[in-house]
This record gives structure tokens, sequence and C-alpha cells, in this order.
């Protein structure tokens, strides 16, 4: 089966194919409620993490930025208070990568009480 735009292709159940390989989509709990950084999922020695879909709402007004460890890989976005964010489909197959065995950190600018959910896959 040839997909045009993805290079992740949907199996049933909680697989998908990447890059060749069947991998298991996982998913994390985001739960951040003071400015700065936290770890969303932990790092895996010599392993690259693809975030696939996120979803999150905010208590409090914030900028919310993605990070590879330290590394911003997603800039500051501006959210207000309950404003959120629904990431479920993106055309290269996923939001955004981490560097190999470098963790998913969300950040804050300002506490604001940011909930959801991430999925994602080791490759």
């Amino acid at each position: 089966m040839f997909y045009m735009f993805s290079p992740s292709l949907k199996l049933p159940g909680n697989y998908i194919i990447v890059d060749g390989a069947v991998v298991q989509v996982r998913q994390a709990v985001i739960n951040a409620t003071s400015d700065g950084d936290t770890t969303v999922v932990d790092a895996v020695t010599g392993r690259v993490i693809r975030v696939v879909a996120v979803l999150f709402t905010c208590g409090g007004a914030t900028v919310v930025s993605w990070k590879s460890g330290a590394t911003t890989v997603v800039p500051g976005m501006s959210f207000a208070q309950y404003g959120g964010m629904t990431e479920v489909w993106a055309p290269h197959g996923y939001f955004f990568e981490t560097g190999a065995g470098e963790a998913v950190v969300i950040n804050l600018s300002v506490a604001a009480s940011v909930r959801g959910v991430l999925n994602y896959v080791v490759v």
C-alpha cells in the first residue's frame, strides 16, 4: 500500500508502520503546573521519540513550547486561559521528534496547569 504524504501507515490496534518497521503507539499524560520545563516522556537511550498526536488544555494563559531535551523544537505558542491544542494528524506522519536519547519536554512561560495526553512512538 502506498501513502503519498505519510511515512507512517496505521494498523489495527495501537501499532503503525514507521520506516518499514511495526512500532507501538504509546501514550503519556501531560501534567505541567509550574513555569519552566516538565518532562512528558523520558529519554530512551539511543532512540528517537516521534510525537504523533497531542491534546491539551491550559488552566491559565501561558506560552507553550516543546523541547527535545534542552533544545526547543516547537517555538512558543500563546494560549489564553482555557485555550488548548489538538494535533492529531500531521502531513509527514508526526508533529515533532526528539534527538536520539533525548526526552520530550513541555515548557511553560508561567505556571498555568496544562493537562492532556500525548501519543508517541520510539524509533
